[in-house]
C-alpha cells in the first residue's frame, strides 16, 4: 500500500536489468555453480580485494584532507600575514 499522495504508477517501479550483462551473469554464476563453493570463493575473494582498495583509497582521501586542515589551523595561522587576519 502506497502512502496517501503518492502516484499509483510508482507501485509498479522496477529496476531495470540490461540485456547486454546477461551472458556475463550467467558466466559468472557457472563459476560459482563449477566450484561449488557458495562463499569464501575465488570471486568473494575477488570482491573484498577490490572493496578494499576502495576502502583504503577513501581513508587515504579523509587522511590527506584531515593534514590540511591540520596545517591550515596550526602551521598557517602563525604566520604573520594569516595571523592579522584571525585577529
Amino acid at each position: 500500500m502506497l502512502a496517501p499522495g503518492i502516484p499509483a504508477d510508482l507501485a509498479r517501479f522496477a529496476i531495470g536489468f540490461d540485456q547486454r550483462d546477461r551472458e556475463r551473469v550467467h558466466a559468472l554464476w557457472e563459476r560459482i555453480f563449477d566450484s561449488n563453493q557458495w562463499s569464501e570463493g575465488e570471486l568473494t575473494r575477488q570482491f573484498e580485494t577490490a572493496w578494499a582498495a576502495i576502502l583504503v583509497a577513501s581513508i587515504l582521501g579523509i587522511a590527506f584532507y584531515a593534514a590540511l586542515a591540520v596545517a591550515e589551523r596550526f602551521v598557517l595561522s602563525w604566520h604573520p600575514a594569516v595571523k592579522s587576519r584571525v585577529e
